[in-house]
C-alpha cells in the first residue's frame, strides 16, 4: 500500500505554484518543440501539457534537485518527455 509518510498528496487546484512554475516552463518551451511532442494543436492543448509537468517537477520545486517516481500511463509519456526537456533546457543542464 501507500505509506503516506513518504508520499506527497495534494489538490492541483491548491497549490497556486503548480501554475507559476507551469507558467514559467512554458516561457522555455518553443512551438517547434511543442509541436515535436505532441503534433500540431491548439495553444490550449499546450498549456495544459506545462500544468502536468509543474505536477511532475512539483517536489524538485519544494526539494531541490532529488530523486522521484512518477507513475506514467503510456498516454502520459509526453509529458515525461517534456519534462526532460525542459528540466535539460532550464534548471538541471
Amino acid at each position: 500500500g501507500l505509506n503516506l509518510d513518504n508520499a506527497y498528496v495534494y489538490r492541483q487546484s491548491q497549490q497556486p505554484e503548480v501554475m507559476r512554475l507551469g507558467y514559467l516552463l512554458s516561457s522555455h518551451a518553443t512551438y517547434k518543440m511543442m509541436k515535436a511532442i505532441y503534433g500540431p494543436h491548439r495553444i490550449g492543448v499546450y498549456n495544459a501539457a506545462f500544468i502536468q509537468v509543474a505536477d511532475i517537477l512539483l517536489p524538485q520545486l519544494k526539494e531541490g534537485p532529488i530523486p522521484t517516481v512518477t507513475p506514467v500511463g503510456a498516454d502520459q509519456v509526453p509529458h515525461a518527455r517534456l519534462s526532460h526537456d525542459l528540466t535539460r533546457k532550464r534548471f538541471f543542464p
